[in-house]
């Protein structure tokens, strides 16, 4: 039955005092009040009420149990698909349809590059985070499947240059395989090994701090060392899937 009714105890449980009672009550008032502390209706009261000081804790468990039955704890007290602790009811998730979520949530681009052997090497991402002013850190996140990461992961310094919607050209070029990235692409290199582009909106100079090991990503913290920044360039944004402008 559905919704699902409460255990058969707990229907008629409050009832027991007005049972005892209604005999009690059925009398007339002067025989009632007449006898209020006689030795009858002490047995009422005491016969009325022990029972729910004696077996409160076994009927507030089962309470508490129906309560929790999964038809009513879904469609009584919530109405989202999250439970009570916010956590999703769905057991599996598609990644395909997971990546198009997080995809919704538009990010800015930027470009992680160094030297490693005299080339630059480097790829584009939209992971970058700021962490902390004091001390000036930020974090990048790299997927266990790229090619590029193994090579930065070598690099103890890099360069993070913040595109701008005029670097929309250069970020296609960039999206190459990683023989071809660099080809045609203007860049300055610090004497930390660090690779910018000369026209981004910002250029982010860092040392690496910490790798931390996150599901299929290696989550990295690095700390500022130097920047210089142009605030008159619009941004580029990486949104569904895309790169735009605004």
């Amino acid at each position: 039955m559905f919704p699902p009714q409460p255990p058969h105890a707990l229907r008629w449980f409050p009832w027991v005092p007005l049972r005892l009672f209604r005999r009690r009550l059925e009398q007339p008032p002067q025989v009632f009040f007449g006898d209020f502390f006689g030795r009858q209706h002490v047995f009422y009261v005491l016969f009325s009420f022990v029972p729910y000081v004696l077996f409160a804790p076994y009927f507030h468990l089962t309470l508490e149990k129906w309560r929790t039955l999964p038809y009513y704890t879904f469609h009584k007290r919530n109405t989202s698909p999250l439970n009570e602790k916010g956590v999703t009811m769905t057991p599996h998730l598609d990644p395909m349809e997971l990546r198009k979520t997080f995809g919704l949530y538009p990010t800015g681009v930027a470009l992680t590059a160094g030297h490693l052997d005299g080339t630059p090497i480097g790829m584009l991402t939209n992971s970058f985070t700021t962490i902390s002013l004091d001390p000036p850190l930020i974090s990048l996140s790299f997927a266990h499947t790229s090619t590029t990461w193994p090579q930065l992961q070598q690099l103890d310094h890099i360069g993070i240059s913040i595109l701008s919607a005029h670097n929309l050209e250069t970020a296609t070029l960039l999206k190459r395989p990683t023989a071809q990235r660099f080809d045609g692409v203007e860049v300055i290199t610090h004497n930390t090994g660090a690779v910018v582009l000369p026209d981004a909106a910002a250029q982010i100079f860092v040392e690496k701090q910490q790798e931390i090991e996150a599901g299929d990503h290696t989550l990295t913290l690095w700390k500022v060392t130097d920047h210089i920044h142009n605030a008159h360039h619009n941004p580029l944004v990486f949104h569904k899937g895309h790169i735009n402008t605004l």
